[in-house]
């Protein structure tokens, strides 16, 4: 057996599992998620006092837990809106802060993610920086959807960016509590806080360029009819990437080193997600019956997707 065919085996096992347990795999799935979520969320800590106790203990535990079930039931923009809210929490003893990211939050929600399929993406995006592995999601999205995946990635990047500021800002806070007084003075301050960091950090700027750069060059490149274009897409996004760290990227990354981890991390995620994205669509696997004169045959039928079938 060719390493294609044990490839494409191991696709049909895979899929078939999914297709047979789909209603048990699925939702375990998305619980999983959702507790990795709402857990770096609890981590913020900046919460009032008079709500501390919800976070805290088993109070703690039933909530976060509550908070993924309920997720993994509900529309994804309703979802968007209990991690605006439940981030708001996280941030309410600094009102001022809470309340701006709760405004920009929600408009979000309510302007581009509660009519855009593709709105999960910003999730993923903000995911994928927070875990270190950056510049997955605009290569695996250059590759599976098209232009209109743009959009929910620099609002992913708009979204990390808004929390890095409100973490320099709480750092700053530290030394100027005034800064996050409910008052004329306080709010003053603070925006010319937000002016300064502003014009001194492009963090938003560089990354949003870097990750519609590679978006662009992954989009073109594996749309070409050459023989692994998906694979060659993602070999000359790592070099650009490369390229971008020395020109663009360093200020926001400890060391080259780490850089390349990244990547390397990053190619990991994307080889799975191309092994197993979209190969079989095991949702319309039927079951075909016929018969002859001597026997009864049972033929499990599985579609087979454009990628695949160039393949066979």
């Amino acid at each position: 057996m060719t390493k294609m065919n044990k490839t494409e085996n191991m696709r049909l096992k895979i899929s078939y599992i999914f297709s047979e347990y789909e209603k048990v795999i699925f939702p375990m799935l998305k619980i999983v998620a959702y507790l990795i979520i709402y857990r770096m969320i609890f981590k913020i800590g900046h919460n009032a006092e008079n709500i501390s106790s919800l976070y805290e203990g088993l109070n703690g535990f039933i909530y976060l837990v509550a908070l993924s079930v309920i997720s993994s039931i509900v529309s994804i923009p309703h979802v968007y809106v209990l991690v605006v809210f439940n981030i708001f929490l996280q941030m309410s003893s600094m009102i001022i802060l809470a309340m701006i990211f709760l405004f920009v939050g929600l408009s979000i929600v309510f302007i581009y993610a509660r009519v855009a399929k593709k709105s999960v993406i910003v999730m993923l995006t903000v995911l994928g920086i927070l875990f270190n592995v950056p510049f997955v999601v605009p290569i695996v999205s250059g590759m599976y959807y098209g232009l209109t995946a743009l959009t929910p990635i620099v609002i992913g990047v708009f979204v990390i960016g808004i929390m890095e500021l409100g973490k320099e800002i709480i750092l700053y806070s530290v030394k100027n509590p005034s800064i996050l007084e409910l008052s004329i003075e306080g709010l003053t301050e603070l925006i010319e806080y937000v002016n300064i960091y502003m014009a001194e950090n492009n963090f938003f700027i560089s990354n949003t360029i870097a990750f519609v750069t590679i978006f662009l060059i992954v989009y073109i490149a594996s749309k070409k009819r050459v023989k692994n274009a998906e694979i060659i897409s993602v070999i000359i996004s790592n070099i650009v990437l490369l390229i971008m760290y020395f020109t663009l990227l360093r200020p926001y990354h400890s060391s080259v080193a780490a850089f390349v981890l990244k990547i390397f991390l990053g190619d990991i995620i994307i080889g799975v997600t191309m092994l197993f994205k979209g190969v079989l669509e095991y949702k319309k696997v039927k079951n075909l019956k016929f018969k002859d004169s001597k026997n009864i045959y049972i033929v499990k039928v599985i579609p087979i997707n454009r990628g695949i079938g160039k393949q066979i």
